[in-house]
């Protein structure tokens, strides 16, 4: 018998998690190192919905530097050398495993979808998403711009958007109306775009504004102003 036969197929890394429909979810976005917020964040989790296992981490594009992305360069010319040279081996170790886990994107049944950067058209199906290799390298032309709007977009036209959920809605049985996304930001603490696109800002707005997500996943979200301010979106620092 032929030997190769006898190997596994290369293991798949899941990078979609759709969400139950019942429950309540919290969603932030770039937090960027800040130690209060993160606290903050944790108190609000422990309060709201302690769910040991229940955490999902959606990459960000400062965070693919670390796992065969781009390297960004905001707060320093390399930010992925900058970080990781003040790190032994076990924590760079520890540090690239929790990207190489990381989820793409999180879909719920009450009609949100969750991204760092709010995706475009390329995007069609959310199984397509567990293929993508995070290494540039190893991407297709196809994979490679998926993922640019993916990880980067600041937002995407309203027709775009409205064309993007209609595929992912009619591919994965869900009836997805809104994006939640991060990467952006706004003195404000939060933004609607395009009536189907909601920015919650942690990273870049005062402290009394900063922005995060209170979603029932009971609900029914069927567009972007059905999230309310004071309501499902609320002030991290209350």
């Amino acid at each position: 018998m032929d030997s190769r036969l006898l190997q596994r197929a290369p293991a798949v890394t899941k990078r979609h998690v759709v969400l139950p429909a019942r429950g309540v979810l919290l969603v932030s976005t770039d937090v960027h190192g800040n130690l209060a917020d993160i606290l903050r964040l944790e108190e609000i989790f422990a309060e709201e919905a302690a769910a040991p296992g229940r955490v999902h981490f959606v990459l960000g594009n400062h965070d693919h530097g670390h796992v065969g992305g781009p390297h960004t360069a905001k707060f320093h010319a390399d930010e992925v050398a900058a970080l990781e040279s003040g790190l032994s081996e076990a924590q760079r170790g520890r540090l690239r495993g929790r990207f190489e886990r990381a989820m793409l994107a999180a879909a719920a049944p009450c009609g949100v979808l969750m991204t760092h950067g709010s995706p475009d058209s390329t995007l069609s199906r959310l199984e397509d998403l567990d293929a993508v290799p995070l290494e540039l390298k190893a991407m297709s032309l196809a994979q490679t711009r998926m993922l640019r709007a993916l990880l980067t977009s600041y937002g995407q036209p309203k027709e775009e958007c409205r064309a993007m959920l209609e595929n992912v809605s009619r591919t994965s049985g869900l009836d997805l109306r809104v994006v939640v996304h991060g990467h952006d930001r706004d003195e404000l603490g939060f933004f609607r775009e395009g009536g189907n696109q909601v920015c919650p800002v942690i990273f870049g707005a005062a402290r009394p504004d900063k922005r995060y997500v209170r979603l029932d996943l009971g609900a029914r979200y069927d567009d972007a102003d059905a999230l309310r301010d004071g309501i499902e979106i609320l002030r991290l620092h209350s």
